[in-house]
């Protein structure tokens, strides 16, 4: 019998069926969402590296969002929980990175966001309404975002919600390499194991390539203008654009740390050199 059924910890209650487009309703003492089609996906946010969006670099604190979207709104009575488990681990990481662990339940380091009223969930944040809390790993259970509501009111999982960021994914990566991150939301179609990532829910990946020390340096011209007058108008005479990256002796992109710089002047003539990052 599941683990993942809504009789978990608590009476066995009857689940009403969910339909797309529909306004469905839930019995009191709901946990989980009974299927895949009120959380209707996962997403990752761009890499940040030193308050910015950045390459990774080794050695160097990473952190992006964690955000969900809705589909189907979902009702529950008064009396009833909703527990909207985000779960994130990592599925792979480079052979020698054993500073953030080992086995199945490796996870990132996870921040819960402040959530507005309506955003995910019907009612507010706080006393008698919801609380977004980050669970630590227990066992094979990864580490999670905890969004959940009291059983003071009636409230609801709102529809048709896109990218609601409810969390920050962060970690520091000892080695260079690629480190694959995962995220889904727990449901409690039958046969769905607690913790684990399952086949009917909602999932994402993000895979990061941390790069070393830079040792190469490559410009890209991006365009064949050149700067018109004396002048720099923006969106009109740019001049020429050239896109600076640097890699690391494997190849890999990476970028600068406080203390490491390039510097850029003319060959000849005369001009103005800007930074358009």
């Amino acid at each position: 019998m599941s683990t993942k059924t809504t009789f978990k910890r608590i009476a066995l209650v009857t689940v009403a069926a969910l339909s797309f487009g529909t306004l469905a309703s839930v019995s009191a003492n709901a946990e989980l969402p009974a299927d895949r089609n009120s959380i209707t996906a996962v997403t990752f946010g761009l890499t940040q590296q030193q308050g910015a969006a950045s390459v990774a670099r080794v050695g160097v604190a990473t952190s992006f969002s964690v955000a969900l979207s809705t589909g189907s709104s979902v009702s529950y009575a008064a009396g009833s929980t909703i527990d909207i488990n985000t779960y994130v681990r990592f599925s792979s990481l480079p052979a020698a990175e054993t500073v953030l662990g080992v086995g199945s339940s490796i996870s990132p380091t996870l921040t819960a966001a402040t959530l507005a009223t309506g955003s995910v969930v019907s009612v507010g944040m706080g006393a008698g309404g919801a609380t977004l809390v980050a669970t630590e790993a227990s066992g094979v259970t990864p580490r999670y975002l905890k969004l959940a509501t009291t059983a003071g009111s009636a409230s609801s999982i709102v529809g048709s919600q896109s990218k609601v960021v409810i969390g920050t994914v962060s970690f520091t990566p000892n080695q260079i390499g690629a480190y694959t991150v995962r995220g889904w939301v727990d449901n409690a179609t039958t046969g769905n194991a607690t913790g684990s990532a399952d086949a009917l829910e909602r999932a994402a990946s993000k895979t990061i390539t941390v790069g070393g020390v830079p040792t190469t340096i490559v410009a890209t011209k991006l365009n064949a203008g050149a700067a018109v007058g004396s002048t720099l108008t923006p969106g009109t005479n740019k001049g020429v654009v050239y896109q600076v990256s640097v890699k690391d002796a494997a190849g890999n992109k990476t970028s600068f740390i406080p203390g490491e710089a390039i510097g850029v002047t003319l060959a000849s003539g005369t001009g103005t050199i800007s930074d358009a990052s």
